[in-house]
């Protein structure tokens, strides 16, 4: 069977790229980085809390239940936590992801605003995914899926990037990925595809017709080569 990676670059010649770390400070557009990601349990876990402050407190750890909300009780000042809030349990690890924009905000604090990145989280193919199945996610059949090679310069294994999981995180728990002392980038030719693709995903349009024009093309040959 024809060899996928082989095939990505047809599609882009380099999908990654090193940056010296000279001339940025920051988490940018395309890096990258390792960070906690999180996916979310259906339906959610919380852990009730009980007592007035953080000394007192106690958790139950259950199910959440429309039908048998939690209890009434007082904001809880030293864990900035409201009466009407509920502190969920969110399953997550430690993996790689593609930066899309870091941001300040003041919504909650004008004097000390807030630093977090959005990511797309970044999932390794399991056995489970026969290469039918990955070269349909490389030939862009899918909405929300977007397929990355492994590569020395870039991710170390064949993965896949989850629209669906675009989440934020706090830019104290961003790392970038460091290779032979660099930074590690999208390349910009797939860093335009991502984007468009991600339109795509976001609102059923992409973002220039020239560029789809040219998906479509690779996906026919990726259909082609594997037979899909």
């Amino acid at each position: 069977m024809p060899n996928l990676v082989e095939h990505a670059t047809l599609l882009c010649d380099k999908y990654y790229e090193l940056k010296d770390p000279q001339g940025f400070s920051r988490i940018l557009p395309g890096q990258l980085v390792t960070t906690h990601a999180t996916y979310p349990n259906d339906p959610p876990w919380i852990a009730e809390v009980t007592g007035v402050n953080s000394n007192l407190v106690s958790y139950e750890i259950r199910r959440f239940d429309p039908n048998c909300p939690a209890k009434t009780r007082f904001p809880i000042k030293e864990m900035n936590l409201r009466a009407e809030e509920n502190i969920y349990l969110l399953k997550g690890k430690i993996r790689p992801a593609i930066a899309i924009q870091t941001v300040a905000t003041d919504f909650y604090n004008r004097a000390y605003p807030e630093m977090y990145t959005s990511i797309v989280p970044c999932y390794t193919f399991k056995d489970k995914h026969d290469q039918k199945y990955r070269a349909r996610i490389a030939a862009f059949e899918s909405k929300n899926l977007f397929y990355l090679p492994y590569a020395h310069e870039g991710l170390q294994a064949e993965s896949v990037l989850r629209f669906e999981h675009v989440q934020p995180v706090p830019l104290s728990c961003v790392r970038p990925i460091l290779i032979d002392g660099r930074h590690s980038f999208l390349s910009e030719t797939i860093w335009a595809i991502l984007l468009h693709r991600y339109s795509v995903f976001l609102t059923g349009k992409g973002l220039d017709n020239t560029l789809e024009e040219s998906l479509e093309c690779y996906r026919a040959l990726i259909t082609e080569a594997y037979n899909l």
